[in-house]
């Protein structure tokens, strides 16, 4: 519990935040600052990149094993009994079951596309950064 309300939205908002502020860096004033500076920014805009494919990828590929694994076992489970009535309960526990979801807040979860939707928030982002700039 407290992972999914505070550990994973404090790691969501500090990459997206770090993130644009190093990539807005390095486009804004990456010909004015010295090179070890732009070494650092260059490193960071990696190191968050990096975390946010295989962080956010790996919560998504949680939810997805766990789609088909639930999708396996409402399949197979029904069809290993042969009693009618027992084979009607393992159908109703069948349907019970639920897929993983590694929740950001209250309603959101990391899917297979998330990654990339942050990357493209974290672009948009810094696009209007530089228009205003």
């Amino acid at each position: 519990m407290i992972q999914q309300d505070v550990f994973i939205v404090a790691l969501l908002n500090l990459a997206l935040f770090v993130f644009i502020v190093a990539v807005y860096a390095l486009t804004y004033m990456g010909a004015q600052i010295s090179l070890p500076h732009l070494l650092f920014f260059a490193n960071v805009v990696l190191l968050l990149v990096l975390v946010i494919l295989i962080c956010f990828g790996t919560f998504a590929g949680l939810h997805g094993q766990s789609m088909l694994l639930v999708e396996f076992m409402r399949k197979v489970l029904p069809c290993r009994n042969r009693n009618a009535s027992t084979k009607r309960l393992v159908k109703m526990y069948a349907r019970s079951f639920r897929e993983f979801k590694v929740n950001i807040g209250e309603m959101n979860f990391v899917e297979k596309c998330t990654p990339m939707v942050m990357l493209d928030f974290c672009f948009g982002q810094i696009v209007d950064l530089l228009l205003i700039a």
